[in-house]
């Protein structure tokens, strides 16, 4: 099938190789730059809160705090360990603590509105229970 324009039409249209597609300055950048006050801020503050993990760490090899998760039984400690000495302070002192903030379950449909479930952890992080409420 044929379409016949007018002439007219056919001068009037752009040159399809002279377009060029230019993206918009939000287009690269969706986020502005902080500013070095508020970059300087999340970086004490991270700083802070690892100072804190190893802090707990070496205060539970002491005995003086109690440990919330799970250790080496005393006749494994020949093997090689599963994960670093870092990884397991970040894991245990700072990701299950936070990750009752950042792990939410959404219970609804893209809106407005969102809805969350409340859950409840009694062991410290290492699972969770829903409750029937929801938060709107």
């Amino acid at each position: 099938m044929t379409v016949n324009m007018a002439p007219e039409a056919v001068a009037a249209a752009p040159d399809a190789s002279k377009l060029t597609y230019v993206r918009g300055h939000y287009c690269n950048k969706p986020y502005p730059e902080p500013s070095a006050f508020t970059d300087a801020l999340v970086k004490m503050q991270y700083l802070i809160m690892v100072a804190c993990a190893v802090f707990a760490e070496w205060l539970r090899v002491l005995g003086l705090l109690k440990t919330y998760f799970p250790e080496e039984r005393p006749e494994m400690k020949d093997f090689v360990p599963l994960k670093s000495h870092q990884e397991a302070v970040y894991i245990n002192s700072i990701y299950r603590i936070a990750s009752d903030v950042v792990n939410r379950p959404i219970s609804g449909v893209p809106s407005a509105t969102t809805t969350l479930k409340d859950r409840i952890s009694e062991d410290f992080g290492w699972t969770y229970n829903t409750l029937l409420s929801k938060f709107s």
